[in-house]
């Protein structure tokens, strides 16, 4: 992403609907699946400006890890110090390494994001868990995809299947975002319409910065997180976003597609 970015997700991040909305079912589904040990090592990979390094901590010690020199630039100015740079399909790591890794909205920046699966697979120990977060659907694609340098947008379909051909077992895969999709649809329908009509001036601004009264953020949030309750125990046939969470199983990647 652009350092522009960056520095604007660190303005949202705490007050932002969408940011609290979706670390409240991520972590909600991270206390139900991760079963808490000893000694855990976990790693963020694509952390971005640290975001979640500090929610994760709660499960262990957090390693993160990132391309790019101002995302880590970000994290040492929050006070993280267990930084990697580094590319996510290579990583200078040892096999087996960490208990839990996160890719939070990452995988959509990679050209070879099933390469970089398969590179969590290799330094998961054994039954350890991956939680992976992405955009949905190809067709929502958008100026904002642009600005955050996304290669593309996923299905449950497609994500299933690369998943499991790096090798996991998927324990959970859903849509989220479901209350507000309705909503976020038609208003991307007129930004993409706008988009072509008049193209943007400055492409390298995301559409979440837009200004809204803190009292709509607030109520945003509260939808977007009242989902957490009922992911506990279904899934989503549709949304905004998605979320998998899969387990390294016994054995090697079952293709190489």
């Amino acid at each position: 992403m652009e350092k522009d970015v960056y520095s604007e997700f660190l303005d949202l991040e705490q007050n932002h609907w969408w940011f609290i909305g979706r670390r409240k079912i991520f972590f909600t589904l991270l206390d139900q699946f991760f079963n808490k040990k000893e000694d855990i090592k976990i790693l963020d990979v694509g952390c971005g400006p640290g975001e979640m390094v500090q929610p994760l901590s709660k499960y262990g010690k957090v390693f993160a890890l990132d391309f790019s020199t101002d995302a880590l630039e970000s994290c040492m100015g929050r006070g993280y110090r267990l930084l990697i740079n580094g590319d996510a399909t290579t990583l200078p790591l040892k096999a087996g390494t960490f208990d839990l890794i996160s890719l939070f909205d990452t995988i959509e920046h990679i050209d070879n994001d099933t390469g970089a699966l398969r590179e969590c697979y290799r330094l998961l120990a054994d039954d350890g868990l991956i939680i992976v977060t992405l955009p949905a659907y190809n067709f929502l694609f958008s100026n904002n995809d642009r600005a955050a340098h996304h290669k593309r947008r996923y299905t449950t379909s497609e994500i299933r299947r690369k998943v499991r051909n790096a090798g996991f077992r998927v324990r959970k895969l859903t849509y989220i975002n479901t209350w507000l999709f309705p909503v976020i649809f038609f208003a991307l329908f007129f930004i993409k319409l706008k988009e072509a009509l008049f193209p943007v001036k400055n492409p390298d601004k995301t559409n979440i910065s837009f200004p809204v009264p803190k009292i709509v953020h607030t109520v945003l949030a509260k939808i977007f997180s009242s989902e957490s309750c009922l992911l506990k125990r279904i899934s989503f046939p549709f949304g905004h976003s998605l979320v998998c969470i899969a387990e390294k199983t016994d054995g090697f990647p079952l293709s190489r597609e």
